[in-house]
């Protein structure tokens, strides 16, 4: 009995303990965890991004990341259980020594089950990752307010909801199958557990029978093997839970593993202190996973100061070679140098620093007006009215001093105290980003997607003014006829023209800017036309209709 008190005051003890240790140690070992995951995300290349499966494990990472909390409290159970268990296992051994390897046996059928049911576990949860992914993704189409009005337009509601039930009813289906195989599981393993205690009870009656053991004992062992049985069963759960995390803990490391190896190389190189040519040699670059390459055999020369655009129909890869211009990705062959020295071997983060990189959409920073221009350069010092001066150079100065706060605030509508612009003011925000980052190098893709007319020529008229050498990707010629210096004219991934605005449009054989400009060009003349055009008598009212409309 002595030695049941002291088990129960062992139990307890152990208990506090664990208690206290998890409080201590499980609030920052998962904020670094996590916070890994964030320092290799944005420190991996681009192209990480490109590989199939990179998703997949990022989120495997996420909740491996908050395994070492659950391996921690495993392992504070399984050493306070170690302590229980001992105690309740003298006691046992005292009573009669052939009772310890009897209740040692009870155990294994529970332990094969619990490590089965780790592994159906794990192998649902590998399974369903790509499944979780696309149904978080529809559900933020539903919750988003940047997506609010074209669900609404295009009557998506039923639309989304009817994938979201397909693909969640696939993992409920998938999840109710996992439950009925561990279930039957650990029906099997308690079978012969319960078996096992009937052996172990049996042979305590021979024992009493036989009187190989006195009538207390026999009571004491009772008590004891009741102890020890919760104890063992404990001990393996916590054991199987130590093993189950350990796989979740596995599929963070290797990720981790992964994107190490991701990172870019240490620097050889120090990036010059300005240029005075960008060179591209037989420039090749291949996505992760394509079966050819998105550019092959770029070359071409951007001198400091000039305005260079890049031309060409969607998918010519004009996109791709200003990234590659950016040091958003490198080349699988051929050199990209800044006067002379190939950027590979540059620090990426130092070269960047000298680059703008002005995109299509930008992104929406859930920041201050202030703030969403300032972290075009956020090591920079703060100085009295440099972002202002950014912003009147982008024209944006003026619709932000009009906002409830003006340059402090918030631009995020789904906070009760933020507001939002629209995609014009966007783009002018995205500018001034970039005219903060007074930047050697700017590239401007499509950065006038969002404006109209008036508003594009202003803008370009103002990149045109920022000084820096400017990489334009556009489809607007008639702004690549106003801006650019040189232009490069991109198909099928392949640079098939260079020259003037003058130059290609002098070129005998046609060429595809010069048709393309002309193109333009007519269709303005003809929508112009048609627009100064009376409707024809009858019309103007709708009175002659479509003299096809009855069938339509």
């Amino acid at each position: 009995l002595l030695l049941i008190a002291v088990y129960i005051a062992a139990a307890s003890a152990a208990t506090s303990i664990s208690a206290l240790m998890q409080a201590q140690l499980n609030p920052p070992m998962n904020n670094a965890a996590l916070t890994r995951i964030q320092e290799l995300c944005t420190g991996v290349e681009l192209a990480a991004f490109d590989e199939a499966g990179w998703f997949d494990a990022e989120n495997r990472a996420e909740r491996g990341a908050v395994s070492p909390q659950y391996l921690l409290q495993a392992t504070v159970r399984i050493l306070g259980g170690v302590a229980t268990v001992a105690s309740a296992v003298v006691v046992v051994a005292l009573v009669h020594p052939l009772l310890l390897p009897l209740i040692l046996l009870t155990i294994a059928p529970r332990w094969w089950s619990a490590v089965r049911v780790g592994r159906l576990d794990f192998a649902v949860f590998i399974r369903q990752s790509e499944g979780r992914r696309r149904v978080a993704q529809i559900a933020s189409i539903g919750q988003s307010i940047s997506q609010a009005a074209e669900v609404r337009a295009l009557s998506l509601q039923n639309y989304l909801i009817g994938r979201y039930r397909r693909i969640a009813g696939t993992m409920v289906a998938e999840n109710v199958a996992l439950q009925r195989a561990e279930t039957l599981s650990e029906m099997l393993g308690d079978a012969v557990a319960g078996l096992a205690v009937t052996v172990v009870y049996v042979v305590l009656g021979l024992l009493l029978w036989r009187q190989v053991i006195p009538l207390a004992a026999g009571g004491t062992a009772v008590i004891a093997i009741g102890r020890a049985q919760n104890s063992l069963l404990q001990l393996v759960t916590s054991v199987n839970s130590l093993y189950a995390e350990g796989l979740f803990l596995d599929g963070y490391l290797k990720f981790c593993e992964h994107a190490e190896t991701r990172l870019p190389q240490p620097a050889t190189a120090e990036v010059p202190d300005g240029f005075d040519t960008i060179t591209l040699q037989d420039v090749t670059f291949a996505y992760t996973g394509a079966q050819t390459p998105a550019l092959a055999g770029a070359s071409m020369t951007i001198r400091r100061g000039e305005v260079v655009a890049l031309v060409g129909e969607n998918g010519a890869a004009k996109t791709t070679l200003g990234k590659l211009i950016g040091r958003l990705y490198l080349p699988d062959s051929g050199q990209i140098l800044w006067d002379g020295q190939d950027i590979a071997a540059m620090d990426p983060d130092a070269l960047r620093s000298r680059i703008a990189y002005i995109g299509q959409d930008g992104a929406r920073y859930p920041f201050t007006a202030a703030e969403c221009i300032r972290v075009g350069d956020w090591r920079r010092p703060e100085a009295d009215g440099a972002v202002a001066a950014a912003a009147r150079a982008s024209g944006a100065h003026e619709f932000i001093t009009a906002l409830p706060s003006g340059y402090q605030t918030l631009m995020d509508r789904s906070l009760s105290w933020g507001t939002n612009v629209s995609g014009g003011q966007h783009q002018r925000i995205n500018l001034a980003r970039g005219f903060y980052r007074q930047a050697e190098l700017v590239i401007a893709d499509e950065p006038t997607s969002n404006l109209d007319a008036a508003a594009e020529i202003d803008f370009y008229r103002r990149l045109r003014s920022y000084g820096g050498t400017v990489v334009m990707v556009t489809h607007r010629l008639n702004a690549v006829q106003a801006c650019a210096d040189r232009i490069y004219v991109l198909e099928h991934g392949r640079i098939s023209a260079a020259g003037t605005h003058e130059e290609l449009m002098a070129d005998p054989a046609g060429g595809w800017y010069r048709n393309s400009y002309l193109l333009q060009q007519n269709s303005f003349t003809t929508r112009a036309d048609s627009e100064s055009t009376p409707a024809p008598q009858g019309l103007e009212d709708g009175a002659g209709g479509d003299p096809e409309g009855d069938a339509t």
